[in-house]
């Protein structure tokens, strides 16, 4: 060896560097649940892994390289797990819990859960408090660990409560408790979330996200691929319609967590709705072939200013191509055919006039979609509504749209002003049907109105993981739903 030759540098462990890629995943997961996909840089992520950024480089070029590493080892397999939870829930996935039952009819429970009954001993004796805040600082503090072993007590009757209905086979009760990793997701789910709506604009991650779906969702949702993945799962297309059906109300609660009052809501009576229609047995309809021509031109504006209608279309174009962060200012005014300066003369910042575009778009399309929806009802009832209404937001060919407004919800996740205008405009519009129709079905309950907007934002990220979703008789869920 030439004495002059830099020293070589030693090559860790294959362990360590194993080690090293599980933390730096792990450190993906918990930065794009925390600061979205904004704030998933390699050098967010290398401090989250108490690494420095070269070493994260070095395995990963780019952020994209990171999310498709976290999606396929971490990520996809969790938000396939909760998937196939609800679907087992439902009866319509084989269920994984040994000596369970195998038939899809609804369980029925008669004792109170155990958590309950614990829960209601303990309001008795005037001990609920202390179990629910139980410090896990109880060192030499009697009453701090009687409240942590009342609090593991509660949590261990909960898991007791999970394991009997699960085992007892499908039913509502365990549908809902399916349900709650997406209703109020931890980070997990909300990262997979933020992955999962940005993958549409990054090939690698698309790819990653497409190979596991093509393993997974894909196979759920079309009947012609079920029995190779597992002959326990019904080639029937209307079972893959259900199936869909309820993945996509799973994919729509992640992207509605921030509703106000989500975290108060109790969806045992959804599930019961769920579970009779998906046991009710009715044949797919012939669709009407009425088009949502609304969404072919989705992106026109009329202010009254064409300079302000370009830049406002060139926005939602720019954003649909390359995503909100991936979107510049630059790029929108080279897009409306003007330029940058167009743009600061009217807004003091890109998410000033991403807020302005996605309020405009909202004010014309949430009203014309509901305007679609009722002329459809009006001619073929509800049930053939929604089964339409369904098909046409997952048409092939309105891509564009869908991720444009995926990337609204998801922004609209971390920005409190995008927030605000997204969910404020959703309650105009509910105020506005209620006062036009007091019975306005959607909003029947405030959780009946949470599933309505859950399959509506689902409906749009179901064709990133089942292209072929549109071609589903939804119908056969929708009609028993709307019509009983």
């Amino acid at each position: 060896m030439d004495p002059a030759a830099p020293p070589q540098r030693r090559r860790p462990p294959a362990s360590l560097l194993e080690r090293n890629r599980e933390r730096i995943l792990e450190a993906v997961v918990d930065v794009a649940a925390e600061a979205g996909w904004a704030g998933t840089t390699i050098t967010a992520v290398a401090r989250s892994a108490g690494l420095s950024p070269r070493p994260v480089q070095d395995r990963f070029p780019d952020r994209w390289a990171l999310a498709a590493g976290a999606w396929l080892q971490i990520l996809g397999p969790a938000l396939e797990s909760a998937l196939g939870e609800l679907l087992a829930a439902a009866g319509l996935a084989p269920q994984a819990t040994p000596g369970a039952r195998s038939s899809s009819t609804p369980a029925t429970t008669t004792a109170p859960p155990l958590r309950e009954r614990l829960e209601s001993a303990l309001t008795a004796a005037g001990l609920l408090e202390q179990a629910r805040t139980g410090s896990t600082d109880a060192s030499e503090d009697p009453v701090k660990e009687m409240g942590l072993a009342l609090g593991a007590a509660l949590d261990a009757a909960g898991r007791a409560d999970h394991l009997a209905i699960r085992d007892a086979g499908p039913s509502p009760e365990w549908m809902t408790l399916a349900y709650e990793p997406f209703l109020r997701p931890g980070p997990l789910l909300r990262s997979a979330t933020e992955i999962l709506v940005v993958s549409e604009f990054g090939d690698a991650l698309s790819s990653a996200v497409s190979e596991w779906a093509a393993e997974c969702v894909t196979a759920w949702c079309t009947p012609e691929s079920d029995a190779t993945r597992d002959p326990r799962l019904a080639r029937d297309p209307r079972d893959a319609a259900r199936r869909a059906y309820l993945i996509s109300t799973a994919l729509g609660m992640l992207l509605a967590r921030t509703r106000q009052g989500v975290t108060d809501l109790d969806l045992l009576g959804e599930s019961r709705l769920l579970m009779t229609a998906i046991a009710t047995d009715v044949q797919p309809a012939v669709l009407p072939d009425t088009r949502a021509e609304h969404l072919d031109n989705f992106l026109t504006f009329d202010t009254g200013d064409l300079v302000l209608d370009a830049l406002l279309r060139a926005t939602m174009e720019e954003v649909g191509r390359f995503g909100y962060d991936g979107a510049t200012t630059a790029g929108i005014g080279r897009a409306s055919g003007y330029n940058e300066s167009s743009i600061f003369t009217r807004y003091g910042s890109k998410v000033d006039l991403f807020v302005d575009a996605t309020l405009g778009q909202h004010a014309r399309n949430w009203r014309a979609n509901e305007a679609f929806t009722q002329a459809v009802t009006e001619a073929h009832g509800p049930g053939i509504a929604e089964a339409v209404i369904i098909r046409e937001f997952q048409r092939p060919e309105l891509r564009t749209y869908r991720a444009i407004s995926l990337e609204q919800v998801r922004m609209a996740l971390h920005d409190e002003t995008l927030r605000k205008a997204q969910w404020g405009e959703l309650d105009a519009l509910v105020a506005e049907a209620q006062a036009n129709d007091p019975n306005w079905q959607p909003a029947v309950t405030p959780a009946h109105l949470h599933m309505s907007v859950a399959i509506g934002l689902g409906v749009t990220v179901l064709p990133i993981l089942a292209p072929d979703a549109w071609k589903l008789p939804y119908d056969v869920v929708s009609i028993p739903l709307n019509e009983p």
